[in-house]
């Protein structure tokens, strides 16, 4: 294998992007893995390997690829070392197995939200945030590829006049050519959200002037209603997509509502669960013991049933007792009428007449109450 810098040892390439390879390698003097971009800046006048070396040595975050150092070949070619990754890139994994299920993108997106609002905390604009720069390692994902970084505020073009970026993923306002401000790498976010769900870029085309027309075409991304994705979580992703950055939430905020959606199924809400035992006791009823619960037995009492809205629960309940008393009452009258029946000539009708109707007036209160309670 061939050296560099007398103590890297360049093996087989890994990757491999426009304008640079990434090769597997391994540094003899810390005896570790590492990975070495050989990257030609001669088309652009510019040494993107310098600027992204510089941009990454601004950065210490968990969710940011090392870089460890910078040099040259012997033929004018610059180098970057930095931490291997075995994972490989999300670009790698959505073209070997698919789609993603929502928490597992959730988790992906929100640990690159995480980079990103640490380089935004520090004045970087990403400015090309896709999968094929984010790398899946085995506890967390990392962003690499800081070389085309730039402030906040400057322009979204190079001295050649052409724009910084990859077509698919820029934001409408780095087409339009204006300054490039943080909200650019949350709509790039919101994309690489669309492409881990659906498994492709939301617009196509083999040149990157198919992918204009195609873009103007249909200017605001969606994702299919087929996917059954959360209202919640679609009203976050469209603001990562709006048209107007001041729309779009921060980098931070995407880190923090993406989380919610990495455990449970993907029904789950923005807002956590309802928890009713914490927040009120629960309500209490009558049981089925209580002699006012208790339903009369034999025919129904002649006559429509009452209609009308049901009384409140604790109105209800008041009038239990007193209509307890009233057929107490009403059984000594009908016993009172039938010692007297056998004294006088009165019809044996009359008392047949009148007892239904207060034997049903008895638990007409506690029926009331257990309607309402329940």
């Amino acid at each position: 294998m061939p050296l560099q810098a007398g103590r890297y040892r360049v093996g087989a390439p890994v990757g491999h992007g426009g304008t640079a390879v990434v090769h597997r390698g391994y540094d003899r003097t810390l005896r570790r893995l590492v990975a070495i971009k050989f990257l030609d800046g001669s088309r652009t006048g510019v040494n993107p390997a310098l600027s992204e070396a510089r941009a990454a040595a601004r950065l210490s975050h968990p969710n940011i690829a090392r870089v460890y150092d910078f040099g040259r070949t012997g033929a004018g070619a610059s180098y970057l070392v930095m931490e291997y990754l075995p994972g490989g890139t999300l670009a790698d994994r959505l073209r070997d197995t698919g789609p993603l299920p929502l928490a597992e993108a959730a988790r992906i997106a929100a640990d690159v939200a995480c980079a990103l609002a640490a380089a935004h905390a520090d004045g970087l604009v990403h400015r090309d945030i896709k999968p094929r720069n984010v790398m899946l390692g085995p506890s967390r994902t990392k962003v690499v590829d800081f070389g085309v970084a730039t402030t906040a505020g400057a322009s979204s073009t190079g001295p050649d006049g052409l724009v910084w970026g990859t077509p698919l993923y820029l934001s409408p306002e780095q087409l339009r050519g204006e300054p490039v401000r943080p909200s650019a790498d949350v709509y790039a976010l919101g994309l690489l959200l669309h492409e881990c769900l659906t498994g492709s870029s939301p617009w196509r085309g083999a040149t990157a002037e198919q992918v204009l027309v195609n873009r103007r075409l249909r200017p605001v991304p969606t994702l299919p209603q087929a996917l059954g994705l959360p209202p919640a979580f679609l009203a976050f992703y469209r603001r990562c997509v709006s048209p107007l950055p001041g729309k779009r939430p921060t980098a931070l905020e995407a880190a923090e509502t993406l989380r919610l959606f990495t455990d449970g199924p993907p029904g789950a809400s923005l807002r956590p669960p309802r928890r009713a035992n914490a927040t009120r006791p629960p309500r209490t009823r009558p049981r089925a013991t209580s002699p006012r619960r208790a339903r009369p037995h034999g025919p129904r009492p002649h006559g429509p049933r009452p209609h009308g809205p049901r009384p409140h629960g604790t109105h209800a309940l008041a009038t239990g007792p007193r209509a307890v008393a009233m057929a107490g009452l009403a059984m000594i009258i009908a016993l009172i009428g039938l010692v007297l029946g056998q004294l006088t000539t009165s019809a044996p009708g009359d008392e047949t007449h009148h007892r239904p109707a207060m034997t049903a007036t008895a638990p007409s209160g506690p029926s009331q109450a257990s309607a309402a309670d329940a």
